[in-house]
């Protein structure tokens, strides 16, 4: 037996068994297609293009919606615990419109990878060279 179903939503399964002699059982059960994860919305009353390291208040509002069941607006605790974790970026970004040397890049690649067994910079080795 198969059931498909084109649109995501609740049903009724309704599956019923009939014998040889007439006898009938009748099986039910309810059917939920589909589950969207939740939405989190965040907003802050501050500016959010900048950080105040001096700040003992921060002010924000976020909300919760599901597609299935609408907006969550139903909290257990009136002061839910919201975490926020800064995550500093891997490198410090360059000062001024610099941009990076290609050359320098490959040959830092070179390095890193130990590719001068095979290759040499500027001369045709075991494989080809990279200037």
């Amino acid at each position: 037996m198969n059931l498909e179903l084109d649109k995501p939503g609740k049903y009724n399964l309704e599956l019923t068994v009939t014998d040889a002699q007439g006898a009938k059982s009748l099986f039910t059960a309810p059917l939920e297609i589909g589950n969207e994860p939740p939405v989190i919305s965040f907003s802050a009353t501050q500016n959010q293009s900048f950080f105040w390291p001096d700040t003992k208040q921060f002010n924000y509002a976020f909300s919760v919606s599901d597609q299935e069941d609408g907006a969550v607006v139903e909290v257990e605790n009136s002061n839910p615990l919201v975490t926020f974790t800064y995550v500093e970026p891997e490198k410090k970004s360059a000062l001024g419109h610099q941009t990076a040397n290609l050359i320098d890049q490959g040959k830092a690649l070179v390095d890193a990878n130990n590719c001068l067994g095979c290759h040499k910079l500027d001369e045709k080795m075991v494989g080809p060279a990279f200037l």
